[in-house]
Formats: structure tokens, C-alpha cells, sequence
């Protein structure tokens, strides 16, 4: 995405528009903020695993242009109250798959709802079925203007830090890298105790994977990655 917005602006300037000459440095919000600009921990082959602005890693997908679906459905407050919410999400999903026997999708549960990781194939975000998927299930909105506007599906790999007893948020504020060289022991000093603190807890739960479709070893490879680095298999962690 780097090289496409590059292009943009080159093609702009060449065409004698004028532009700003540097991206404003701010946080992503959820889905507004591009680029998103975070600590980057580690690379995974195409896979990215960076630090949010509020301390969390999250893991972005992108292969050659293409990516991993990873679908996150929120339930809302509203919604969550609901009798049987949890059995019209999985409804929602069952219909799906009946008219799309080809998918294979593995669900998670998470401390606000589902995450759905869907396993059989590559998808840019912006098409047109992933946008169908999204409307089938339910996705939560915000994910989705998330994944249109950064072209890219993004997991939360640890816990929030609220959620985990940690009181303070990431210093300095508002946590957008890079941070300035006399800051970054203040910073490094709250990362050590969340990450200490995040060993005790998961980010999600695997529930089950349903569908015909077949993985591959590359996409079973980042299932692997997600899976061990959320902890979903350590159902004596609580959720975060």
C-alpha cells in the first residue's frame, strides 16, 4: 500500500497538483488513520506484527496484494442482550456456508463477540465478496471501513490492557511511532509490564471450523502463527 500511495502522489505532482510534501502523524482510529504507523515487532514473510497505539500486538496480512480474510464480529450492546444472540451468529454463518460449501471458516470467540478467520483462500478486502461475507455475518461496521480504507485484515494477537488491570495507557501518548529517542525509555518501560502481564491471558478462544474447503500449507502456516500468539488453545486463560 506504501508503493501504491507513493505512485499516487508522484502521478499527482507530475501532473501539477499540489500535495502535502509530508503525512500528517496521527493514530489510526480504528479505521480513519492511513497509514497506520506502528512499532513494527516482526515480520512473518509477508505477515506483520506490530504495536497499536493503545500496546497490543496485531497482525496484518497482505500476500503480493492479496489477503488473508480475518473477519471480526463485534456484538453490540444492544444486540449482546439479546436471548440467543450467540445461536443467530452461528445461524448467520451456517447459511452462508450452505450456499458456499467451497469456504472453510474457523471461529473464535473474543471478550466482544466472534472473530472469524476464513481458511480456503486469499481475498483483497475491498471486493465484492468479501463485502458479501461481511454483510452475511454480520461484521462489525467499523471493521469493515477498517479493512476498505487500509486494505488490509487485521487481528488482535494480545490483550487490551484495560481489560488486563493495567491502569495507565501507553506512554507517551498517544502512542503513534515513532516516538522521539528521550522518550523511548518511558515507553519501554510500560511495554515490560505488559507484556509480563499479557502472558496471563488470551485474546480469543477457538470454537470450531466448519465448511468443505481445503487450506494450504502457507495459510495453515499464519492460522499457526495466529493461533499460538493469541494463545486460543489456553482455554484456562481468560479472555482480554
Amino acid at each position: 500500500m506504501a508503493h501504491q500511495r507513493a505512485e499516487a502522489a508522484l502521478q499527482q505532482a507530475l501532473s501539477g497538483h499540489s500535495l502535502s510534501r509530508r503525512e500528517p502523524k496521527r493514530a489510526y482510529n480504528g479505521a480513519e488513520g492511513v497509514p497506520i504507523r506502528e512499532e513494527v515487532l516482526k515480520r512473518c514473510g509477508p505477515e506483520v506484527i506490530s504495536r497499536n497505539s493503545y500496546g497490543a500486538h496485531c497482525l496484518s496480512l497482505v500476500f503480493g496484494g492479496l489477503m488473508l480474510v480475518w473477519l471480526t464480529q463485534k456484538a453490540h450492546a444492544a444486540y449482546a442482550r439479546r436471548e440467543g444472540a450467540a445461536e443467530a451468529a452461528r445461524g448467520r454463518l451456517n447459511a452462508f456456508l450452505l450456499g458456499h460449501p467451497e469456504w472453510r471458516v474457523r471461529t473464535y470467540k473474543t471478550p466482544a463477540g466472534l472473530r472469524y478467520l476464513v481458511v480456503h483462500a486469499c481475498f483483497d478486502p475491498p471486493s465484492d465478496e468479501v463485502a458479501k461475507f461481511f454483510q452475511a455475518v454480520g461484521a462489525d461496521p467499523l471493521y469493515v471501513r477498517m479493512c476498505q480504507r487500509q486494505r488490509c485484515f487485521r487481528a488482535r494477537l494480545t490483550g487490551k490492557p484495560w481489560r488486563m488491570g493495567i491502569e495507565h495507557h501507553l506512554r507517551p501518548r498517544p502512542g503513534v511511532w515513532p516516538v522521539a529517542p528521550e522518550r523511548l525509555a518511558l515507553r519501554q518501560r510500560w511495554v515490560d509490564v505488559y507484556e509480563r502481564t499479557a502472558e496471563r491471558f488470551s485474546a480469543c478462544h477457538f470454537v470450531g471450523e466448519q465448511g468443505e474447503g481445503r487450506t494450504t500449507p502457507e495459510l495453515e502456516e499464519v492460522v499457526r502463527l495466529h493461533d499460538e500468539a493469541c494463545r486460543a488453545l489456553r482455554f484456562d486463560l481468560p479472555l482480554a
